[in-house]
């Protein structure tokens, strides 16, 4: 593949579960691409002074999801720039109405084991933290995926090198691209 530009007018939203990959993928896309990097949960610590775990305990889920729409109607406003969401941002239907007018969204598609390796190291997760983790991500698959499949792209997120799936992702936005140019 040669060099990419990206020459639609929106930002790129990587979207999916916890652990999928889209703060880690969405940094090295953003410098393969030469686009600002935004991460909503960075976003909402910055502007809310305290963990994302601690906004969940402490104001429960319905603030968190209150913050990350507030959030994501302020980084949108900045177009070609890529944003990482929130596990939980895409599954808001307003939320996907903000994120298709402004961005081209990008799903990472992650089966249950990739997910369970990736996240029961980090202590980070609270949705994790109030039972069974592999129960917690079945249904959290189950009720999220066909929400996350509404997205534009669809990239499934592998135990592969992170060169690798920035490769993946940007063929898919290359063939995007091209459907939608031309």
């Amino acid at each position: 593949m040669t060099e990419f530009e990206w020459k639609i007018n929106k930002s790129i939203a990587l979207v999916g579960i916890m652990g999928a990959g889209k703060s880690h993928l969405g940094r090295l896309l953003s410098k393969k691409l030469h686009m600002p990097f935004i991460d909503t949960d960075q976003e909402i610590v910055g502007a809310a002074g305290i963990t994302i775990q601690d906004i969940f305990e402490q104001y429960g889920y319905e603030e968190l999801q209150a913050l990350e729409e507030r959030v994501l109607k302020r980084v949108v406003k900045t177009p070609h720039q890529i944003i990482s969401t929130g596990d939980g941002v895409f599954v808001s239907e307003q939320n996907r109405d903000i994120l298709k007018k402004h961005a081209v969204t990008i799903w990472l598609r992650a089966d249950l084991s990739l997910i369970l390796n990736r996240t029961t190291r980090r202590e980070h997760r609270p949705l994790l933290n109030i039972g069974d983790p592999k129960d917690i991500l079945e249904d959290l698959i189950e009720e999220r995926y066909p929400i996350y499949n509404q997205a534009d792209i669809i990239v499934d997120s592998e135990d592969v090198s992170p060169g690798k799936m920035i490769h993946k992702i940007l063929q898919a936005l290359e063939d995007y691209q091209a459907r939608t140019l031309s």
